[in-house]
């Protein structure tokens, strides 16, 4: 009886190879074997997603005005970013950092 293991691995560097590779979700590829009659399997590979794109503002800069007798709680603007990774990679989270501003004054707000 005779029983050899062949690897399935990664022929090309994923990070240089542009390719649709890393547009798609998965790939079906038949296998086969032979020893003078040929047999059929199936392999279905997945890609997951690396986070490898950075996330991206919409603008470069955002332009806001605000009266100084604004009410409580007035939304100054918006601004928006996206990333083009998927699952968990994908999701941003926004933060206010290195300005010095009286603690709370200016909210993020997730809505």
């Amino acid at each position: 009886m005779g029983s050899f293991f062949r690897k399935f691995r990664i022929f090309r560097n994923f990070q240089n190879f542009q390719s649709p590779i890393k547009t798609k979700k998965f790939y079906e590829i038949p296998i086969f074997v032979s020893d003078g009659r040929k047999v059929e399997a199936g392999i279905q590979l997945n890609i997951l997603d690396a986070n490898d794109n950075t996330p991206k503002f919409d603008q470069l800069e955002y332009n806001f005005e605000i009266s100084e007798d604004a009410a409580f709680n007035t939304t100054i603007g918006k601004i928006s970013a996206t990333d083009l990774d998927t699952t968990s990679f994908g999701n941003l989270k926004y933060f206010i950092q290195g300005v010095e501003v009286p603690n709370g004054i200016f909210l993020l707000d997730f809505r």
